[in-house]
């Protein structure tokens, strides 16, 4: 099926989805590393969505109305790309509307997601119709957990086989300037960090329903000075395809 679309940004006058457009606005234009991809921004409002565009003078192909309150609409956003990139965050409260809309219309899905819940949430309850109908469901492509991710792939492939990387502790530091006044962080940032601390009891319940054979491969954890990943034994380097 034809679609208006190769991506839209769903969320895109908050704080994160902004920046996501902006930079994917960079990617589409004459010389960038995406140049002609088709993208488009979605939001509740029009007259915000517009005010962000012309304020960045950035030029997406289309405006798509939808609220994660309204199942049709976000069917019908869905429906006009090939990819969602969902920024509409706590993920918690306004995620899973976004991902049964992906898989009802067979569209791809990507977020930004650091909550343990909802990646649970998703994998228990659409993993079997998402892969019925062929539809990527792709969770926390963000700073929560790509390094984690990316540097536990890299740790593992060190071991030549029959080696396994049987453990591996990442940390990230930070640097802040002389000049600052504190640290600071997004209230949708905030609330999903509350609602996650406030939820751990129910998220690990939640996992004790996960089959077995859930690929939860690499997990991340964000509890103060815990490590921010752990590289599980099954990561081998012969199970990762030579790149």
């Amino acid at each position: 099926m034809a679609r208006d679309f190769d991506v839209i940004v769903f969320g895109a006058t908050g704080y994160t989805g902004e920046h996501i457009s902006r930079e994917l606005h960079a990617l589409a234009s004459k010389g960038g590393a995406w140049q002609g991809v088709a993208w488009a921004i979605g939001g509740r409002s029009q007259l915000k969505l517009s005010a962000m565009a012309s304020k960045h003078g950035l030029t997406p192909a289309g405006v798509v109305i939808a609220d994660t309150a309204d199942a049709a609409s976000l069917r019908s956003m869905t429906a006009r790309a090939k990819v969602v990139m969902n920024a509409t965050g706590p993920y918690r409260f306004y995620g899973e509307a976004v991902v049964e809309a992906c898989i009802a219309t067979k569209t791809d899905y990507v977020d930004l997601c650091g909550e343990p819940e909802f990646i649970d949430r998703c994998l228990l309850k659409h993993a079997d119709a998402a892969e019925a109908a062929g539809v990527l469901i792709v969770h926390a492509c963000a700073f929560d957990s790509i390094p984690a991710d990316i540097g536990c792939l890299f740790t593992a492939l060190q071991y030549p086989p029959p080696g396994l990387c049987a453990h591996a502790d990442m940390y990230h530091t930070f640097d802040v300037a002389a000049d600052a006044k504190g640290a600071a962080a997004h209230a949708t940032t905030f609330y999903a960090a509350v609602h996650g601390f406030g939820g751990v009891g129910a998220t690990r319940a939640q996992r004790k329903d996960s089959p077995p054979t859930c690929p939860l491969v690499i997990s991340c954890c964000l509890l103060g000075h815990l490590p921010l990943a752990t590289c599980h034994p099954l990561l081998a380097p012969h199970d990762v395809p030579p790149a």
